[in-house]
């Protein structure tokens, strides 16, 4: 797990100094299908994120998100404003 971690830490970081926005970052890999997913249902979050310079995501994992919202005690895919409370937090934290 930690192993995966740093693999997709790296590949942001890749992207980053390959000057390849967030977006195209985040679209490029597989396990983030569901943050990507959330993201683009938020067109004012993916113009902000897709227009970032010099940013870190700490982006949650298919797995993370889905263990954070069997957890979250309602259907977070389904409240948009839940989602979209959650998306600003992981963009501010």
């Amino acid at each position: 797990m930690f192993l995966e971690r740093l693999i997709l830490a790296t590949l942001l970081v890749g992207a980053a100094l390959a000057q390849v926005n967030i977006t195209q970052a985040l679209s490029g890999q597989p396990d983030l299908s569901t943050l990507t997913t959330f993201i683009g249902q938020f067109p004012q979050l993916l113009t902000t994120l897709g227009n970032a310079n010099n940013i870190t995501l700490l982006a949650p994992s298919n797995d993370a998100l889905s263990k954070f919202i069997s957890n979250a005690g309602t259907n977070l895919a389904n409240d948009t404003n839940l989602l979209q409370a959650t998306l600003y937090v992981l963009y501010t934290w």
